[in-house]
């Protein structure tokens, strides 16, 4: 993947997909729902767990299933490059030193509901640091501009780290480079800040190991079907920087499956990670490729629109597989593992984890504490994410009836915690 892009391209591929959001959709690392204010038909009765369609009497449920799924992966929670469900995987307090600190986090966009939730588990992560003295948060709202002027201030000001979804790419570096030669600690998350180098340009540039979800994501399709898997991926906006790792990735596990899962659109679709123009492509892709059976969405949440899609088509629901689901998502798949045994998804999750990771080394740094045991201090920070949900195995978390559907109970707090954030 080429870490360089125009700014001019990069701005209008980032103002682009983000004004989706403004429409009541969700992108830039975001899960929303497709459907406005209402979520899915599951979460209107009760909060549900899912029995697998084959389970037979005294086997777990799908939420005690989910339930240790995490345990299972807390074991390894010393090891810096797996995230895990609903939890982080290192003690925040030992990286907190002695000196007073100041702490900011900014968003190029910051409205959705995943950004929302994001916010408070940074808030809450940096609470357990007592010599934090001051906590402050931007939301740039599309102005790249407003972005690296606060970068600017704020240096000025003394705050000692920043936490930084770099929604506008190689644009920010600049900001980035001045303020760590300033002294500041400026610390990304969940998306590559154009070619900034660590830890000259950047701290630490914490993202997802695309190489990794795409094995997890081939292996799925392989077991899930008795045929061939034919796979093609839905993505963001053309040119974002996680569609081309991913499918480069796919093609790389897909090759050694022995003709099990296949690729058949090479390049990544164009989707802009917003329901209607996610369904759109579908469509044209059914019309492309009728044999199409799988799907990768690099993110998850708007798989209730190429659902409909191939409902639309008159084809069975495809396999789908991919990153960041919602509380939407995890009520339509309760209903359709119930009514459809064909049925099958999951989902890679504990995205917004990445950025309390990007604040732990942020103020390891500062505080001059070396900690191997948070990641390489020279280039980026590439973590696995673990399975969410995957309903072959049964692992499907509670539906929420009172969350909003973009809500995502698979970062590190409480439902409470997510409640309070968003409402």
């Amino acid at each position: 993947m080429s870490l360089e892009r125009s700014t001019a391209s990069r701005l209008i591929v980032v103002i682009g997909f983000c004004l989706a959001i403004v429409l009541g959709l969700t992108a830039c690392g975001g899960s929303s729902s497709s459907s406005g204010g209402e979520t899915a038909e599951a979460t209107t009765t009760e909060s549900e767990t899912a029995t697998p369609p084959a389970e037979e009497e005294g086997e777990a449920e799908g939420g005690e299933a989910a339930e240790g799924e995490a345990e299972t992966t807390s074991a390894e929670s010393g090891s810096w490059e797996n995230m895990l469900v609903g939890e982080l995987g290192f003690d925040m307090s030992k990286y907190c030193g002695q000196k007073p600190m100041k702490i900011g986090s900014i968003d190029g966009f910051g409205s959705n509901t995943w950004r929302v939730q994001v916010r408070a588990l940074l808030e809450k992560t940096a609470s357990e640091c007592p010599n934090v003295t001051s906590y402050e948060y931007f939301n740039a709202n599309l102005d790249p501009e407003k972005y690296n002027s606060t970068i600017s201030a704020w240096a000025a000001q003394g705050v000692n780290v920043i936490v930084a979804f770099d929604d506008f790419g190689q644009a920010a570096v600049p900001a980035y480079r001045a303020a760590q030669l300033q002294g500041v600690k400026v610390v990304t998350d969940n998306a590559t800040p154009g070619n900034a180098r660590v830890p000259q340009d950047v701290t630490a540039a914490v993202i997802t190991n695309w190489a990794n979800a795409a094995e997890q994501w081939v292996n799925f399709f392989a077991g899930a079907t008795k045929g061939t898997a034919k796979v093609a991926l839905i993505g963001g906006p053309a040119g974002n920087q996680n569609d081309t790792p991913a499918i480069e990735g796919i093609k790389a596990a897909a090759e050694k499956t022995n003709g099990k899962v296949e690729l058949i659109e090479t390049e990544p679709v164009v989707g802009n990670w917003e329901a209607a123009k996610t369904q759109q492509a579908t469509t044209a892709l059914l019309t492309k490729h009728p044999d199409v059976n799988a799907v990768v969405l690099t993110a998850q949440f708007v798989a209730p629109a190429v659902n409909q899609a191939f409902e639309e088509a008159g084809k069975p629901l495809p396999l789908t597989a991919g990153e960041a689901t919602s509380n939407e998502v995890i009520c339509e798949s309760l209903k359709l593992a119930k009514e459809d045994p064909n049925y099958q998804a999951m989902s890679l999750d504990a995205t917004g984890n990445q950025a309390a990771l990007a604040l732990a080394k942020g103020v390891a740094a500062y505080q001059e504490i070396e900690a191997p045991e948070l990641g390489p201090t020279e280039g980026l920070t590439e973590v696995n994410m673990p399975v969410y949900m995957d309903t072959s195995t049964g692992v499907i978390p509670p539906c929420s009836k009172t969350l909003p559907p973009g809500a995502d109970l698979s970062m590190a707090m409480t439902e409470e915690e997510v409640a309070k954030a968003t409402g």
